[in-house]
Order: structure tokens, then C-alpha cells, then sequence
């Protein structure tokens, strides 16, 4: 893992036309940021949910885990 943090995310490659996915954009202040790194052949998306995305202290809501899953079979 600590060589996939060497190198930049994907997303910070893209320019500011397509810079605004909720998901992975950069410029969304009110997007997730997800963060992709090439790690070997494969990728790594880090991601760190805002207190606004927590249910209850410690737990994110149910959907958004929904929806990080869907993200993680896309890669």
C-alpha cells in the first residue's frame, strides 16, 4: 500500500471540465473525493467519509457503503 500512496491519484490528472464528478471530483465541494492510485496491475480507491456521511458516530450510512461497493466493482 505505501507504494500505491507514491504515486498521484488518477483523478488528479483530470481536467476541470470533467474535474466535478460527485464521486471522484476534485473541484465538488460537496463531492465524496474518492482517490484511485494505480497499485501493480491493479487499482486502490481511498476514500475517508466526512462526519456528514456518518449515521452514528463510527458508522457510515448504509447507502453510501451501498454505493462504495458498486464503486469497488467497477474498478
Amino acid at each position: 500500500m505505501a507504494e500505491a500512496r507514491q504515486h498521484s491519484a488518477i483523478q488528479a490528472y483530470y481536467s476541470a471540465d470533467y474535474a466535478w464528478c460527485y464521486g471522484c471530483g476534485g473541484l465538488n465541494e460537496l463531492g465524496h473525493h474518492f482517490e484511485t492510485r494505480w497499485n501493480g496491475d491493479e487499482t486502490l480507491t481511498e476514500y475517508q467519509p466526512r462526519p456528514e456521511h456518518m449515521a452514528i458516530p463510527g458508522f457510515v450510512y448504509g447507502g453510501l457503503r451501498c454505493l462504495l461497493s458498486i464503486y469497488d466493482d467497477l474498478r
